[in-house]
């Protein structure tokens, strides 16, 4: 689960969580692709998912609740200047002191929603050392 709480004073500033799919991202190009998540925000608070530029939006409870899209990535094609990768986004306009918790994020092929799979955590944290490099005591640098 990931919490993030706007502490900064002022206006309602718009929250923006990316996370960029690596591995398999050219495969779901040209299907239809299913983004689900668990997440509670402030009430009214619009979340909005985005894929690559296509987006869809739906309203906060202020408890948690499961939303989830569907995206049709036919015809959407993989631009040779990157990686091959896709990037995943939440965005929710929020004022100081709210709170956003998303959970169980998952992203299947298909319009269907599957029951969320999890890993070990071990298995997590052996893909994250994969992308990291020791270069002293307690010093590490993405790779």
């Amino acid at each position: 689960m990931m919490k993030i709480t706007k502490e900064q004073p002022g206006q309602p500033s718009t929250l923006s969580l990316r996370q960029k799919l690596e591995d398999g991202a050219e495969l779901l190009l040209g299907s239809h692709v299913t983004i689900s998540f668990d997440i509670k925000a402030s009430s009214g608070s619009t979340i909005t998912t985005s894929l690559q530029g296509l987006t869809a939006s739906d309203v906060a409870t202020g408890s948690w609740q499961r939303m989830s899209h569907t995206f049709d990535t036919t015809g959407m094609p993989s631009d040779p200047n990157s990686d091959g990768s896709l990037i995943f986004a939440l965005l929710d306009n929020v004022a100081s002191g709210d709170e956003i918790l998303v959970a169980a994020v998952q992203i299947d092929v298909g319009s269907s929603i599957h029951p969320y799979r999890s890993k070990p955590v071990h298995d997590d944290l052996n893909a994250c050392r994969r992308r990291l490099q020791v270069i002293g005591q307690n010093v590490w640098e993405v790779v």
